[in-house]
């Protein structure tokens, strides 16, 4: 427990180098140990650090398919939840849509059943629903989606957050570049409020493409260049 933490306080930091050499040490510890619950833990945090912070899918999908091994064989429902949502966060960047429809699905399906109820779960995959929506370029549907994770994410700051950043690309695709601009200048304040490094280059990455879409070239540019720093010093080459 005491290396999640501080891992994921790095983590949290921007130290994405150091929260990695943490769990890759929690990692060796668990599977010494043979204890699954830890090892289960250890899955998590290294593929939400590669997936999230430096966008390295293809890993961060091979932990999770070992710790859904693992949560399975525990009868971990909720945890399952959780493992098939980040893992349709993670296939549609990599153009698997449909096995990412079909891991939203199941996360939706675990978090709706009412010994569950796992309002965050919810959120998120509308959130990926969305965003895989705006890929698509059905933006209707992105603005439905993302309205509905709004709804569900009043006790999740980084939920409301991205929510709020993705609807704003959705209003600005769809021609309502002003309220799209507003999303995007809201969603950076929340990032900044919240200090997270990983949420601050991802919402000025979006505010930067509202910005060009509204013609504001120089806004647009300096914004993407701020972004652009950011992403280089976590690794996440994809968003750089």
């Amino acid at each position: 427990i005491a290396l999640t933490v501080l891992g994921r306080s790095y983590q949290e930091k921007g130290e994405e180098a150091t929260a990695l050499k943490i769990f890759e040490e929690q990692f060796q510890l668990s599977r010494d140990s043979g204890d699954p619950v830890s090892l289960a833990d250890s899955h998590m945090n290294l593929a939400l650090l590669r997936g999230i912070n430096q966008e390295m899918y293809p890993e961060a999908l091979s932990h999770l398919d070992e710790k859904i091994k693992i949560d399975e064989a525990l009868g971990a429902k909720v945890a399952l939840g959780f493992d098939h949502m980040n893992r349709g966060a993670f296939l549609w960047q990599l153009g698997r849509y449909d096995e990412a429809r079909a891991a939203l699905d199941s996360a939706f399906e675990i978090a709706s059943r009412p010994e569950a109820n796992y309002k965050a779960v919810l959120a998120w995959v509308h959130l990926t629903r969305a965003r895989i929506a705006l890929s698509e370029q059905s933006y209707s549907e992105a603005k439905k989606q993302s309205q509905l994770a709004i709804d569900l994410s009043s006790q999740f700051p980084d939920v409301m957050l991205q929510t709020k950043y993705c609807m704003g690309r959705a209003q600005a695709f769809a021609g309502a570049v002003q309220v799209g601009r507003e999303l995007g200048h809201d969603a950076v304040a929340m990032a900044k409020k919240v200090n997270s490094p990983q949420l601050i280059s991802s919402a000025l990455l979006v505010l930067a493409e509202v910005l060009l879409i509204a013609n504001d070239s120089k806004g647009a540019l300096e914004t993407a260049l701020e972004a652009q720093k950011m992403f280089a010093r976590a690794g996440a080459h994809d968003s750089q």
